[in-house]
């Protein structure tokens, strides 16, 4: 009787021991090796960002008035419209009561030059004038209405520089080319000898007469 006693004993402590480890395994959770605590610290730096520092340099300039002069070479030949432009200057040998409106240029010697600034055609009555500054009329350095074709400004039969001098000058330019025109002696010419700088011609017009024309300029020797 002892001996069953101290048997049933010894199987309820085994027992005992028995759930207490499977009590133990039961806590333990298993640690999954993927889901551990990764910090991913990998921050994208990329900082791209394409800056577009192309300047677009293509000028607006239309002529309409100094801020927009339009810059040409001397020499060259160009060609413009004043119909629609502004009525924003005149020049010296403008009447006050003239109207019409004007195309600016701008150009740029690199030293003492003689030029010759003429309109080599036009469909109306032309009239331009040459300054320094261009919006201080107390700059101009000569202003012509109607050259008679020949380059005399002050009407006295000989080539003007300046406009108020003479000189003989073989300019070899062709005053006749593609031009039958009987108003050809309406149309406007300077012939200037002009120092290292920059200059605005103003090509307007007599009266309130606007329209096409087109300017040829000519660089000669050095005075």
């Amino acid at each position: 009787m002892t001996n069953y006693i101290t048997q049933i004993a010894t199987a309820t402590i085994l027992l005992s021991a028995l759930c207490t480890s499977c009590w133990t395994m039961q806590q333990v959770v298993p640690i999954d090796p993927d889901s551990g605590s990764d910090t991913d610290t990998d921050t994208d730096t990329d900082t791209d960002t394409d800056t577009d520092t192309d300047v677009d340099t293509d000028s607006d300039a239309d002529g309409s008035n100094c801020q927009n002069a339009i810059s040409i070479d001397i020499p060259s030949v160009v060609t413009g419209n004043t119909q629609g432009k502004g009525n924003y200057y005149s020049g010296s040998c403008q009447y006050d009561d003239e109207f019409a409106s004007e195309i600016v240029y701008e150009f740029t010697l690199a030293g003492p030059s003689l030029v010759s600034l003429d309109i080599s055609y036009a469909t109306y009555d032309t009239l331009i004038y040459l300054r320094s500054s261009c919006e201080d009329p107390n700059s101009e350095i000569d202003c012509n209405d109607d050259h008679g074709g020949d380059g005399d400004s002050d009407g006295d039969g000989d080539m003007d520089i300046d406009g108020d001098s003479d000189m003989d000058v073989d300019t070899d330019i062709d005053t006749d080319a593609d031009t039958d025109s009987d108003d050809d002696w309406l149309w406007s010419q300077l012939y200037v000898e002009l120092g290292e700088g920059t200059y605005y011609l103003v090509v307007d017009g007599y009266g309130d007469e606007t329209g096409y024309f087109e300017l040829e300029t000519t660089l000669f020797d050095s005075y």
